[in-house]
């Protein structure tokens, strides 16, 4: 028998915590090793970790299986350069992906977060909600 490893992410996909308040409002609309998409009354969320070996069109297939959503948030493993001045660009067919998504649905990519704060890499988020988040 093949002893689990002791270091590594070990394949722990997604998950979704909440308080006892919001709970009953949540509606899970997709689920998913790498997405979980929810509605909490008439707004769509979606949360992603796409890890650097899924392939674009897994990417695609993650992102279209969630449908619309209001708000984006999550690891996309991409890095914007000068568009965020940020002097690394990474994965382009991968940004052409989500940002095709984001046209799609009327996402506005909000600034990434720094990860060393522990915020998700990336938002994206539909207006009006991107001024609440601003």
């Amino acid at each position: 028998m093949a002893k689990k490893p002791t270091k590594g992410r070990l394949h722990g996909g997604m998950a979704l915590f909440s308080t006892e308040t919001v709970a009953p409002f949540i509606q899970i609309q997709h689920l998913d090793t790498y997405s979980i998409g929810i509605h909490i009354g008439p707004k769509s969320l979606g949360f992603v970790y796409l890890p650097p070996s899924l392939s674009d069109e897994q990417v695609e297939d993650q992102l279209q299986s969630m449908g619309p959503c209001h708000l984006l948030v999550g690891d996309t493993n991409t890095r914007y350069g000068q568009l965020f001045n940020d002097t690394t660009t990474t994965a382009p067919g991968r940004r052409l992906i989500i940002d095709e998504y984001c046209n799609e649905y009327g996402l506005q990519h909000l600034r990434p977060m720094d990860n060393a704060a522990g915020g998700p890499d990336n938002v994206f988020a539909r207006p009006p909600m991107c001024c609440f988040l601003c």
